[in-house]
């Protein structure tokens, strides 16, 4: 079975440019434990943290998206819009 992810952000208002947002994991495990992160912020940066914080510098549109990846290789995916 793969994990499921999901995500919150804080603070969960529009992005203010120059302004830290901390995003925070939930993961329901499947058959093994967890063994990466990857977290896509589609501005050309990304985290392998569990739990990253990102400072955007632009005011746009940015789809974040995290998958996780258990011992077994099976992942779980999640993504938002963040304006």
């Amino acid at each position: 079975k793969s994990p499921t992810a999901s995500f919150t952000y804080d603070p969960d208002t529009n992005i203010t440019v120059n302004t830290t947002i901390t995003f925070t994991l939930t993961v329901e495990l499947g058959d093994a434990n967890i063994s990466s992160y990857f977290w896509d912020f589609s501005d050309g940066t990304n985290s392998t943290d569990e739990n990253p914080t990102k400072m955007f510098t632009i005011a746009d549109i940015y789809t974040v998206t995290v998958t996780v990846t258990d011992e077994n290789e099976m992942t779980g995916t999640a993504t938002a819009d963040r304006r």
